[in-house]
Formats: C-alpha cells, sequence, structure tokens
C-alpha cells in the first residue's frame, strides 16, 4: 500500500493503529497517527482518509457512527 503518511510512520505504529482499527477504535487510531507521524504533523483529514484506507486494506467494515 502507498501512502505518504503510512511510509513514515514506525512499524511499531503501523501495528497498533492496525490493531486499534481491527478493535474498531477509530477515534484512538487517528489520535495515534496525529500523534507519531512527526513533522509535518498530518492534518485530521490526511489521517481519517489513512483510516478509511486502511479499513480497506485490513478488509474490515468501518466502525459505525454512532450519533
Amino acid at each position: 500500500m502507498e501512502n505518504a503518511l503510512w511510509g513514515r510512520l514506525p512499524t511499531e505504529t503501523q501495528v497498533e493503529v492496525d490493531g486499534l482499527l481491527s478493535d474498531r477504535r477509530t477515534v484512538q487510531a487517528v489520535m495515534v497517527l496525529r500523534e507519531r507521524a512527526g513533522l509535518p504533523a498530518p492534518d485530521l483529514r490526511e489521517c481519517v482518509d489513512l483510516v478509511a484506507l486502511r479499513y480497506r486494506v485490513l478488509g474490515l467494515e468501518p466502525a459505525p457512527v454512532e450519533y
């Protein structure tokens, strides 16, 4: 999977993010991405787009949004 943000994350962070997504912890995954991506810090949209991409790569349905 080619994604500039994903590619600059350490392997441990990639594994952590995928684990959070497997547990349907989307918000926590976005927070980890924003905290650990380094500089320049990714914006929220970039992180949300990456999370959606990772859900597809992992073959998972995104967590439902509750209002």
